[in-house]
């Protein structure tokens, strides 16, 4: 039984290797980092105390991506006592970019009242709204 032999030129050995020196060989998905999402401030937002016929409070929050690529959701809330005023709710964030938006707390009734806000990325934490709407003085 003959053995076969095996015979690379110099040039195809120097060939390869150059090739895999100046080559990318990886795609540049692999390469790009993941979106990553921070909601500041952290926990609650705490409207506190407001009168029920004519308070009206405003507190704002932050969607940041902390990471690469493009975070991406829309922002929604269906409670009777608060509203986003403010900031566009569809967002498309780059690496490093923010987008910040404004609740309003106008309770209608006295009492506490509680808001779960939807950041709609799975990515970002949703934020919770807290206030009390309280009677005005006589």
């Amino acid at each position: 039984m003959k053995k076969k032999q095996c015979q690379i030129s110099l040039f195809t050995v120097l060939a390869i290797l150059a090739c895999f020196a100046f080559m990318d060989c990886s795609s540049k998905s692999a390469k790009e980092k993941a979106p990553s999402c921070s909601v500041s401030p952290k926990g609650w937002l705490d409207f506190g105390q407001v009168e029920t016929c004519c308070g009206t409070r405003y507190k704002s929050f932050t969607i940041t991506n902390t990471g690469g690529g493009a975070l991406k959701g829309t922002v929604t809330e269906a409670c009777d006592h608060y509203s986003i005023v403010a900031g566009d709710s569809i967002y498309s964030l780059g690496a490093g970019q923010s987008q910040t938006l404004t609740v309003e707390f106008r309770p209608q009734s006295e009492g506490d009242q509680i808001c779960d806000i939807e950041t709609g990325n799975g990515l970002c934490p949703d934020v919770f709204c807290r206030g009390t709407g309280v009677s005005p003085p006589l």
